[in-house]
């Protein structure tokens, strides 16, 4: 198993506060977020953000041993239950 972190970026681009929400990270073969991808423990829990208010922190995962030699993408994917109401659901994955 190997440690990683990463710096995390959450913003709220709205006229609106919004509630917290969760930020996962996940391993995949590619660079698509879908059923193949592998979500990592823990998630990070952003805070409640008012209109154009900013979060930033690091979140730090266990890359599990399975994880097969190669090349390997680590995605972002912000709001990962989908808890925010959003005008734009498709720009939560980096």
């Amino acid at each position: 198993m190997a440690a990683l972190t990463a710096p995390d970026y959450a913003a709220n681009g709205s006229t609106v506060a919004v509630t917290a929400a969760t930020t996962r990270l996940y391993l995949a073969s590619d660079w698509f977020c879908d059923g193949s991808a592998r979500p990592l423990e823990p998630g990070l829990t952003v805070p409640a953000l008012a209109p154009g208010e900013t979060s930033v922190a690091t979140v730090s995962v266990t890359i599990p041993v399975d994880t097969p030699a190669g090349a390997i993408f680590l995605i972002a994917r912000a709001d990962d239950h989908e808890v925010l109401p959003e005008s734009n659901e498709f720009n939560n994955t980096r």
